[in-house]
């Protein structure tokens, strides 16, 4: 029995002591949480550091602690603390609960979040006995999930940091403040059997009962309201005053003309907007009533610099037809008169008393690699088959946006934009050249083309039409220029000399394509070309002039996740010669998108 309990002791010498320090290890909070998400401001922000500790009010001995803030990644050190690291003392007839202050800069030139680590420790450069992590956001963002949170939960935050990396591995993440999207808090809905209303400007007057006189018209509104649904009934009476003095009989006399118009309207409450811009304009924009109800952009898309103009188009709630306009929805307010498309994104908005997100910054990504789209290609046939088809392309794309109007009340657009192109290729030692022998004779037009290592050319997009479920039917119109290697090979000595001089293409052509998506990630492209060639003249063959060729060209194109420009490409390619069909020749590609680090 006395071996048992002084076994028992023993252990309770050993457990007290490690429990004692537990207890009074201190604790490092930020408002009682570990991870903190603040938004920037326009003015610096103090966040307060709480460190809390359960020493004995009676122990004569004190205690050290080290705290330090140091930021994680690449990202700024937009904040402040002095002096870094701060010592702090628990004791006798100290406080147990410590405040430590650290300032968060107002710094607009951050694009992308700021993330630090505030540590506790009892030794400098010793392991942390707590920690707490701050994401300083440089903007108020939609959350990742568009309407089902507006609290971001711990999978979220996971989630903005994976894009957070993604994003610091892509290069360059520059953006250029745009505007600002600003959420309406009420709209009327114009109801089913109401006479057509054509502008806001119009509905505005009309939820005024008034009467007015000009000349011999007269103007009536009166407004009544509907015990059962509480909808506004307006009726308008327009009364036109005539004196007819066409015979004697009647002179004198007056006719008066009436006209009756009867609208209804619904007050609503908007609870949420969702806004998705793509290529510069508002392509899909979902209002949420709180009574559940939806209204949408269905007829077309909607200007997003110029949204002023675009204030009297309606959005539709599909379910019963009634409908609302634009101005009773959104705003934008442009950073400045000439100004740039937004890059591509869907914006959230919400009135909820709890969480509002009543406006939101619109930003464009100004990295290279948001405006120029590169891809490398290599030809199987060219690298298997022994074909002349280039081993390695380069290729480099833009796309400049002349206007966004569209076709009205269609998602149509003519003469919109501009694509320059160019590209550069590779060929094996035994194609890199075309090799003639006399000057005097024909060259093989179609060998010379199919071997042409540079290329240069634009396109003017004259018609896009994009119809669901996810599809695109485009006409262009482009001009491209391509050079061709030559080299002289001497009959005498059967020797080559050097690149005596190129061959050159001046090309106008029509493309007709269609583009489809199956989903984000996953579609095709496939197009033909209509091609009338020009063969510049030159002393090495004696052949020039026009020809005309056909194109037919189809490209499936795939990226995982949610980075386009992580993309794979096969692209099958086929060139036909009406003048020498025996001419024709094909290409199959296999590319990849190249994500400069620029």
């Amino acid at each position: 029995m006395k071996i048992c309990k002084l076994i028992q002791y023993s252990l309770w010498g050993i457990v007290l002591p490690l429990c004692v320090k537990a207890q009074n290890t201190p604790r490092l909070t930020i408002d009682e949480k570990k991870t903190e998400v603040v938004y920037q401001k326009n003015a610096p922000q103090d966040i307060i550091v709480s460190v809390a500790n359960t020493v004995p009010t009676d122990s004569t001995t004190d205690s050290y602690y080290y705290i330090n803030v140091a930021k994680i990644g690449i990202s700024k050190a937009s904040y402040s603390i002095t002096p870094n690291p701060q010592k702090i003392t628990f004791g006798k007839n100290m406080p147990v609960k410590r405040d430590i202050k650290v300032t968060l800069h107002a710094d607009t030139t951050d694009t992308i979040p700021t993330i630090f680590k505030i540590t506790l420790s009892q030794q400098l450069n010793s392991k942390p006995l707590d920690s707490c992590l701050v994401i300083y956001q440089p903007s108020p963002r939609a959350p990742t999930t568009v309407e089902a949170k507006l609290l971001k939960s711990n999978a979220d935050i996971q989630a903005d940091l994976s894009t957070l990396r993604a994003q610091i591995l892509n290069g360059d993440t520059t953006q250029t403040y745009i505007g600002k999207l600003i959420i309406q808090k009420n709209a009327s809905a114009v109801l089913p059997g109401s006479d057509e209303v054509k502008s806001k400007s119009l509905l505005d007057r009309l939820r005024k009962a008034s009467q007015t006189t000009s000349n011999n018209l007269t103007t009536n509104v009166t407004i009544n309201t509907d015990a059962t649904t509480k909808d506004m009934i307006v009726n308008k009476t327009v009364t036109t005053k005539k004196n007819d003095t066409s015979t004697a009989e009647k002179k004198g006399t007056s006719t008066d003309k009436t006209e009756t118009t009867q609208y209804r309207l619904k007050p609503q409450t908007i609870d949420s907007v969702i806004v998705t811009i793509k290529e510069g304009e508002i392509e899909f924009l979902r209002v949420r009533m709180l009574d559940g109800s939806n209204y949408v952009n269905i007829d077309a898309p909607i200007q997003i610099l110029d949204i002023a103009s675009r204030f009297d188009d309606k959005l539709t709630n599909s379910v019963d037809g009634s409908y609302i306009f634009v101005k009773d929805a959104v705003d934008f307010i442009v950073n400045q008169r000439f100004n740039y498309f937004p890059s591509d994104g869907t914006y959230f908005l919400t009135n909820n008393a709890k969480h509002p997100v009543k406006e939101l910054k619109v930003y464009a990504n100004a990295g290279l690699n948001s405006f120029v789209d590169f891809r490398a290609f290599t030809d199987l046939f060219g690298a298997l088959n022994n074909q002349a088809n280039g081993l390695l392309q380069i290729e480099a794309k833009s796309k400049i946006y002349v206007h966004r109007k569209n076709i009205r009340n269609h998602f149509m657009y003519v003469f919109y934009g501009l694509e320059p192109y160019f590209g550069m290729s590779k060929f094996d030692s035994k194609f890199d050249t075309v090799k003639i022998a006399d000057t005097k004779t024909d060259i093989n037009r179609m060998n010379l083309f199919q071997r042409s290592f540079f290329n240069v050319g634009i396109k003017l997009n004259i018609f896009r039409w994009d119809f669901r479920p996810a599809n695109t039917l485009y006409f262009n119109y482009g001009y491209q220029y391509n050079a061709t290697n030559i080299t002289y090979v001497n009959k005498a000595t059967s020797k080559t000399d050097s690149i005596t001089g190129s061959g050159t293409f001046h090309t106008q052509y029509f493309e007709l394509g269609l583009t489809s998506k199956r989903l984000n990630n996953f579609g095709f492209d496939g197009s033909a070309k209509f091609l009338f060639q020009q063969l510049n003249e030159n002393s090495l063959y004696a052949n020039s002039g026009f020809n005309r060729l056909m194109n037919f060209n189809v490209t499936t194109y795939y990226y995982p996740g949610t980075n386009p420009k992580n993309c794979f490409f096969v692209r099958f390619s086929n060139y036909l010669n009406f003048s020498e069909r025996k001419d024709d020749f094909y290409q199959l590609q296999f590319g990849y998108s190249l994500n400069l680090k620029l």
